[in-house]
């Protein structure tokens, strides 16, 4: 994806100054790319499926671009030599030390991701492009006529496009697999930290800018921030949109230095272009970015008229080339301009209030500073002056030295002073949220283009020093820039290690059964897939993995919502087109439990059965599966009442045989089972018998038992917040007799 986005921006780039004037137009070209890509595909989805508009439009754009970056390098005779040559490297070390500290909790647990951790919205931008490939945004209106469907994936991709929300970097990404031919829901996590690399790239190129000709090493240490604690937050909770507009918005500042600087037209038409991406890639931080430009140009004007006056013709200029820049900005990606403005209008119409049902998080003001400048991590902010020393030095002593760094950073190199305003406006709506509705995820959404104006400003303070004679301050500047990494460095090891014990990851076993499920025909039934703590990703991963690959009908219980397993996936409902009793296939997330099934392919907890009985009997309800890095087997155990849901291709009267397993086998007790019957019971184990009282295509069963000592368990470690499983009473068999076995 990086290279495919550097490809994209290489032509635009080459109508950049040489560098250092925007820093790094090497380093920049994935971030044009990004733009270029997200207002142009936004723009053809509103036309066509990405599909199509892929190889008519996007891949003739893309042989072109490059076409451009060749002809106009050669013009300029481009050697890679001395200088050139130095920045290449520090651009690939700078790729490879991001790159390989978000992918190495992948490594470990050998998958491709999505990974989610305590927000599970990554597999949802895996469906988006996915739908996109195949469908344009026409064709996914109105979303009523998915509601009810059968087919989960198409719902959610319409579901957000119904919303207005940011879909940008997911009509890139649908290219991509379209060129590529890959699986777009074992893509999304890589696409993720192909965002944060156009980051840190673009954090290089701005600190390169904002310092002119100085080293390299501060920009490299700016750019390596963006593998610290705060960007792996929002890796490992899904925010693709939001990286999205997070990768765009220091090339963005880069633009507008230099166009203020130098309103040369070619520069403000490309800042222009930067900015089209931007409000198409997310266009919540724009009003900061308005209100930020807004501020800083009144401060130049300001200083105009305080030195020599304002010119009644360059003020007019003035305004002309920056509502220019809007007009061209929002006339380049029409499509997301549109939607753009209906997200905006339904917010103000509710003065901003959008905090009903998002997630509560605990950020007092004390640990903001920590938390944006990432010498603490966001899932552990303790009180700054009442943790010990460690966290006092981390949540108080560090980013108190880092503004002064910064501070110093913006004496030396004043043009870093426009970063200040769009951090300001995202601090004040921040406060807004705060003092207005209380929602600390408003909060922290508003502050999320403080972390990479920061990262810019770090390294520009580093740089700031070290281009001071005295040798102290150099020295100074050396020093603090260790202190930097070692710090951030050493959270993100901490990150990494939450993301290996605690964080939920589309697992390697499924991935293995994908060829046997492609080979299938008829429906699909998918079994306790939401019967783990983490549901609301490993729900809608399985599902989405297997339609992806399947072009069977799916069938799922909307019923049963133990671990909000549906909370991606419309929600618990009454049973509707998502299920068929007609199915003749099963992926179980159980496959220890002995049935009536033919396995046909097994990988660990998961397993691919064919029905081979007109009854068929799932759990729905009541049992818990621990994560598949510590259960191979996938074993079921009993924590609550137990739904058993009878598929019958017969109308005979039937009867459910359970078995379970466990130390509390001897003392487990009936509890208000309505015919149900305890039919045999030895030291470890016992078998209950259940009438379905009922001749219909599917039968709902309730098993309630009284199980001793059944508690669910506290975490295994700090890193994980997942309980273990109580481990009292498995689920072992179940199968389903037309002999009445109550008798």
């Amino acid at each position: 994806m990086l290279a495919l986005l550097g490809a994209l921006g290489s032509g635009f780039v080459s109508f950049l100054p040489a560098d250092p004037a925007w820093g790094s137009r090497l380093a920049l070209a994935p971030a044009f790319g990004l733009a270029v890509g997200a207002a142009l595909t936004t723009t053809l989805f509103g036309l066509m499926s990405m599909g199509v508009a892929t190889w008519v439009v996007v891949v003739p754009v893309i042989v072109v671009s490059v076409v451009v970056a060749v002809i106009r390098l050669r013009r300029q005779r481009v050697r890679l030599r001395g200088g050139t040559l130095g920045q290449l490297a520090a651009v690939v070390a700078l790729v490879l030390v991001v790159a390989t500290a978000f992918n190495l909790p992948m490594a470990l647990r050998n998958s491709l991701g999505p990974v989610a951790y305590q927000v599970y919205d990554a597999p949802g931008y895996g469906v988006q492009g996915y739908e996109y490939s195949k469908h344009s945004m026409g064709d996914l209106k109105p979303f009523s006529k998915f509601d009810k469907g059968p087919d989960l994936t198409i719902r959610y991709a319409a579901f957000q496009v119904a919303l207005n929300q940011q879909i940008g970097y997911d009509t890139v990404t649908s290219t991509a697999n379209t060129i590529f031919g890959w699986r777009f829901m074992s893509t999304q996590g890589g696409y993720m930290i192909a965002l944060i690399l156009v980051g840190a790239l673009g954090v290089f190129a701005a600190v390169r800018a904002f310092t002119a000709r100085l080293g390299l090493w501060p920009a490299m240490v700016g750019g390596a921030l963006l593998a610290g604690p705060f960007f792996f937050q929002l890796w490992m909770d899904g925010s693709q949109g939001a990286l999205s507009g997070l990768a765009l918005l220091p090339p963005v500042a880069v633009g507008g230095y230099r166009s203020l600087a130098t309103r040369r037209i070619r520069e403000v038409v490309l800042w222009a272009l930067l900015l089209a991406g931007f409000q198409t890639a997310y266009p919540y931080f724009v009003p900061p970015l308005v209100a930020g430009a807004i501020a800083v140009i009144a401060v130049i004007l300001w200083r105009a008229s305080r030195s020599s006056g304002i010119q009644r013709i360059g003020l007019a200029r003035g305004a002309l080339v920056l509502g220019g820049v809007i007009v061209v900005a929002l006339a380049l990606s029409p499509v997301a301009t549109a939607r753009t403005a209906t997200y905006w209008h339904d917010i103000l119409k509710t003065h901003f209030a959008i905090s009903a049902g998002l997630p509560q998080f605990h950020l007092p003001v004390s640990v903001l500073p920590s938390y944006v400048l990432q010498t603490q991590e966001f899932y552990f902010l303790p009180p700054v002056l009442h943790s010990g020393i460690q966290h006092a030095v981390t949540m108080g002593l560090a980013p108190l030295g880092l503004l002064v760094v910064i501070g110093f950073g913006m004496w030396r190199f004043p043009w870093t002073l426009i970063l200040l305003p769009v951090a300001a406006a995202a601090a004040l709506l921040a406060i807004y949220y705060q003092q207005k509705y209380n929602c600390s995820y408003c909060v922290q959404r508003s502050l999320l283009p403080v972390a990479p104006l920061g990262a810019v400003a770090v390294g520009v303070g580093l740089g700031a020093l070290w281009s001071m004679r005295q040798r102290w301050l150099r020295i100074l500047s050396v020093v603090a820039g260790v202190c930097t990494v070692l710090v951030v460095g050493h959270l993100a090891s901490v990150e990494i290690r939450r993301a290996n014990d605690g964080a939920a990851m589309s697992p390697h076993q499924l991935r293995a059964l994908l060829p046997a499920v492609h080979k299938v025909r008829g429906p699909i039934y998918f079994e306790a897939i939401g019967q783990t703590f983490q549901a609301p990703l490993d729900m809608p991963v399985t599902y989405h993995t297997v339609n992806e690959v399947s072009a069977q009908r799916m069938a799922i219980s909307t019923e049963a919502n133990d671990f909000n397993g549906l909370a991606y996936l419309g929600g618990a409902r009454p049973t509707g087109k998502e299920y068929t009793p007609n199915f003749d296939w099963v992926l179980t997330r159980i496959p220890s439990v002995r049935t009536d099934r033919q396995v046909v392919a097994r990988d660990g907890p998961f397993a691919l059965e064919r029905r081979r009985s007109p009854f068929d009997i799932t759990v729905t309800s009541g049992v818990v599966v621990d994560g598949e890095q510590y259960d191979s087997q996938g074993i079921p155990w009993v924590f609550a009442p137990l739904d058993f849901w009878v598929s019958a291709e017969s109308s005979r009267p039937a009867w459910a045989l359970v078995s379970f397993q466990g130390p509390a086998a001897p003392t487990v007790r009936l509890a208000r089972s309505r015919g149900a019957k305890i039919v045999s019971r030895s030291a470890g184990s016992l078998t209950a018998c259940i009438p379905t009282r009922s001749r219909a295509a599917l039968r709902r069963l309730v098993l309630r038992l009284f199980i001793p000592n059944d508690a669910i368990q506290a975490p295994r470690s700090s890193f994980s917040h997942t309980p273990v499983p109580p481990k009292a009473l498995r689920l072992s068999a179940m199968r389903v007799t037309t002999t009445d076995c109550t008798r």
